[in-house]
């Protein structure tokens, strides 16, 4: 019948030093479970031989590969399963090597797959949803076995369970015997004494007339009456006086009237109602058990007049004993021939048609009947039974079917894999004053994440982190054309939006319903120290500046690219580009999703929190010294468990100050100026500068000197003019939670106060931070708050951070309340490729020629225009109806 097997798996790093635990592991397996020393060396050689081949060949260009090795007992067998995700390789598919030639070209080496035929039983290989699995067999040679184990298993099932049931059935009546027979003693004796209670309390009842009468006649014909009731049972019936002398008999004793009654041996038993139980015993042979019911007139006179006796010889009971004992075996013998007789005609019933079961499977394996030819009612079991079978040999033949489209598929898949290699850059373009470095890690097979570095022009740089909503050879195809669109479209584009919104219109029309892509476009000019960027749908860009501690989350809004919209136009009227100069100390980060969602073997992700902590750890370090310590925090998170989403990250670190380009141009200017043989306005035409700016900037010049004219141009790069920290924005969120009835004026000095460490706060920005989270009316806040409850709110795809700026690791961010996200969709998860890219690229500080527009560039987005004028009154009241005023209206011209 079926019997359990036994497993046991160990699981080791791809590396030769961890062969040895399998080798353990398998020495082990062998002395637990009796395995002969030749089996276990067997596969000692052969697994060693196996996992070999896989580090060296399999996982060739993988890291972090773990191989995992399974043992499958069975009474006769031994299977050790290898399962890895490297490259696939069927071993099945070499043919055996020529042996002679071998050793006349003096080969080493390259016999190992042949070793492994020749040691094993059986070998086999498959590509499963796990990995490459390949499984090799060994069986025992002999296995000893007791002889009575050996008549047993000779056997029929039909014969072994008649057995069984046999030995259960007669068990059971056995134990019934047992137990009915101990209580037929008590039981019987009870009966007696219940009679001899009836009797005698009726004896006395109606002989108290008679007796007071004196009518002896009656008292006889009492006694003979009572007698007759159970002439088995009852030996003497006895009327007596008080002094125990009989008055009458039955049967008669003459001899016995009018004299005390004489016994030998009285001993005193039980009490029934007023009934005296008493044991006579005149001779070992003669043993009376005596009813004794005092004669009294109940209720009136309970003093009795005589006595009411029933004698009840013990042999009655020993004779009603042993008849109960032979009617108990008699009944237990029939239930136990019956018993066997049904269970041997229902094990037959049952068995054969497992039977005409089992011989149908084998007529259809081996294809002499069709599986149509038999008609199975799946009413009751067997039927289910039967159907699986049926279901069971359908499926397979499908599977046979369906196994060249699986590896169809699978090769479509590394197609797809190719493509994607081939799409990623292999190097960074050379981009002064800024240090670059990425990271990328793909999952288990084709994952959606594109990087990508575009050449805008001489000086500028496009640097695009995307997501696609696919994978395969769709997906793969998809991020093929946005990478095509892209190069076409950014050269000589420097408004990211605009590339974006080109890029849209490219693909739109060729993307599969239901896939997208979310992407962040940032732009870098070497000669204006300018970074300008648009985002579509994707993660939000952060900037970390190591001097103030701020974490700025920068995400213009935009919709994916692809997605269907209901007007054409929308996907370019939503998007928004905006821009910013980075100091030495700032850092960038662009990323995907696969960073965040992160996983560990207890299903738990990364986070913003613990990616933002991290950041802040290693935000000061060299960009590469970042990359890779953030990647170390990753594995050290994650532990080696298998991602289903690519992970892409781009770091950007400024390594020269806008302000001293600028410097350096006008340190040029002011002195080919100066020269007698060029005018002003030839100096100005060959730096490409208008006479206005340089006659502006000359006057500051003059007035305080290069370190004034520094401090003047540090104004263009304060990103807090515009932007608002997450650290802000946390505070900001604390007061709507607790005054959603504040408006942007009463929350700067709510903010300016010692509770949130007097942070100045313009109150435009706020209303811009309020108006952006569709916040900027109380009703809107007040229910906000409401569906948030007391929970901490928090900006939405931002970490969560205490009022003091510390990051809350262990809180789900996804189970906080959070502001509405207009135009940031989740990108889904695909599993991906196990490989890792990483480039990195320092700039020169120097530049080829550095020179500044002939207009001052501000900090405002590149494609929105001056924001209205609110003004803020000084009632807090009214300014807050202003503000929501002016949203209304803005809200109408949008819509």
């Amino acid at each position: 019948m079926f019997k359990n097997v036994l497993k046991e798996e160990v699981i080791i790093p791809a590396q030769m030093p961890y062969l040895r635990q399998v080798r353990d592991f398998i020495e082990q397996i062998g002395a637990r479970h009796n395995f002969d020393h030749k089996i276990i060396n067997s596969f000692k050689l052969v697994v060693d031989e196996a996992c070999t081949n896989i580090i060296r060949h399999g996982y060739r260009d993988i890291k972090n590969g773990q191989i995992m090795v399974r043992a499958i007992v069975r009474r006769m067998s031994l299977t050790i399963v290898i399962v890895d995700s490297g490259h696939s390789f069927d071993p099945r598919q070499v043919q055996d090597p020529d042996l002679e030639k071998y050793v006349s070209i003096g080969k080493k080496g390259g016999l190992g797959i042949f070793m492994m035929r020749k040691l094993m039983d059986d070998i086999k290989y498959n590509v499963t949803s796990r990995g490459n699995e390949l499984r090799l067999t060994k069986v025992r040679e002999k296995v000893e076995r007791t002889r009575p184990m050996v008549f047993w298993e000779g056997l029929t099932l039909r014969t072994k369970f008649y057995i069984v049931t046999s030995i259960i059935l007669t068990v059971l009546v056995f134990g019934s015997f047992i137990f009915f027979n101990s209580r037929i003693l008590s039981n019987v004796t009870s009966q007696v004494y219940l009679d001899g209670q009836a009797f005698s309390s009726n004896l006395a009842k109606i002989s108290w007339e008679p007796y007071i009468a004196s009518k002896d006649i009656t008292l006889f014909e009492n006694a003979k009456s009572v007698k007759e009731n159970n002439p088995e049972m009852i030996s003497l019936v006895l009327i007596t006086d008080t002094a125990s002398r009989p008055l009458a008999t039955f049967p008669v004793k003459v001899d016995m009237l009018g004299k005390p009654l004489e016994i030998p041996a009285k001993q005193f038993l039980d009490t029934l109602d007023a009934t005296l139980v008493y044991q006579y015993t005149f001779n070992k042979d003669s043993v009376i058990y005596a009813f004794v019911h005092p004669i009294s007139l109940t209720g009136i006179n309970d003093t009795p007049i005589g006595y009411a006796q029933v004698w009840a010889n013990q042999k009655y009971i020993e004779r009603k004993t042993k008849l109960s004992r032979i009617n108990l075996v008699a009944v237990l013998f029939i239930i136990l021939i019956v018993g066997n007789v049904g269970a041997f005609v229902l094990i037959t019933r049952i068995m054969d048609p497992f039977h005409k079961l089992a011989g149908w499977v084998r007529e259809v394996g081996h294809g002499t009947v069709d599986e149509d030819e038999l008609d199975i009612d799946a009413s009751d079991e067997l039927g289910e039974i039967a159907q699986a079978f049926n279901e069971m040999t359908t499926k397979f033949r499908e599977a046979q079917t369906n196994m060249m489209e699986q590896q169809r598929i699978q090769r479509e898949l590394q197609v797809a894999q190719e493509i994607q290699q081939m799409l990623l850059p292999s190097d960074f373009p050379n981009v002064v004053g800024y240090d670059i470095t990425s990271y990328y890690q793909a999952a288990k097979e084709v994952g959606g994440d594109l990087f990508d570095f575009v050449e805008v022009d001489e000086h500028t740089t496009g640097i695009c982190v995307a997501d696609v909503s696919g994978k395969g050879v769709p997906g793969s195809m998809v991020m093929t054309m946005i990478r095509t669109a892209l190069r076409l479209e950014a050269r000589g584009n420097k408004n990211p939006a605009e590339v974006l919104s080109k890029v849209n219109e490219f693909v739109t029309d060729d993307i599969r319903k239901g896939m997208f892509v979310t992407a962040f476009y940032i732009i870098l000019d070497s000669r204006e120290r300018m970074i300008s960027f648009s985002s579509a749908g994707h993660n939000p860009m952060i900037l970390y500046r190591g001097k103030s501690k701020e974490t700025y989350y920068l995400n213009p809004p935009g919709f994916p690219v692809g997605i269907t919209l209901p007007d054409i136009h929308l996907f370019s009227n939503t998007i928004k580009a905006d821009r910013i100069r980075l100091h030495p100390d700032d850092i960038l980060i662009v990323y995907t999703d696969g960073i965040t969602e992160a996983m560990n073997h207890k299903r738990e992700m990364f986070g913003d929190e613990r990616f933002l902590e991290a950041i802040r750890k290693y935000g000061t370090l060299d960009v590469i010294e970042f990359v890779n310590n953030l990647k170390q925090e990753l594995q050290n998170f994650t532990g080696g468990y298998e991602q289903t989403d690519d992970i892409t990250l781009v770091a950007i670190k400024e390594n020269m100050e806008a302000v001293d380009v600028k410097i350096d141009m006008f340190k040029n200017l002011f002195e080919l100026a100066g020269k007698n043989d060029v005018t002003i306005l030839q100096a100005c035409k060959e730096m490409d500068v208008s006479p206005s700016t340089y006659y502006k900037y000359k006057k500051i010049y003059d007035e305080g000197g290069y370190e004034y004219l520094r401090e003047m141009l540090h104004g263009y790069t304060n990103v807090g003019l515009r932007h608002m920290s997450v650290e802000v924005k946390t505070k900001l969120y604390d007061i709507i939670r607790e005054h959603p009835d504040f408006g942007p004026k009463r929350i700067s000095d709510e903010l300016n106060t010692e509770k949130y460490g007097y942070v100045e706060v313009l109150p435009r920005l706020i209303y811009e931070e309020l108006k952006r989270a569709k916040l900027n009316l109380q009703r809107q806040r007040e229910k906000f708050v409401q569906r948030g409850g007391k929970r901490r709110l928090k900006p939405p795809g931002t970490p969560l951070l205490t009022l003091d700026g510390e990051v809350m690791v262990g809180f789900r961010s996804d189970e906080q309340e959070v502001a509405p996200n207009i135009f940031n969709i989740a990108t889904p998860i695909f599993p991906g490729k196990a490989k890792e890219i990483l480039l990195s690229k320092k700039s020169s500080r120097k530049e080829k020629s550095a020179s500044i527009s002939s207009d001052d560039q501000d900090l405002e987005p590149l494609d929105t225009g001056p924001a209205p004028d609110v003004k803020i009154s000084s009632d807090e009241n009214k300014a807050d109806d202003n503000v929501n005023i002016i949203s209304e209206e803005t809200d109408k011209k949008e819509r």
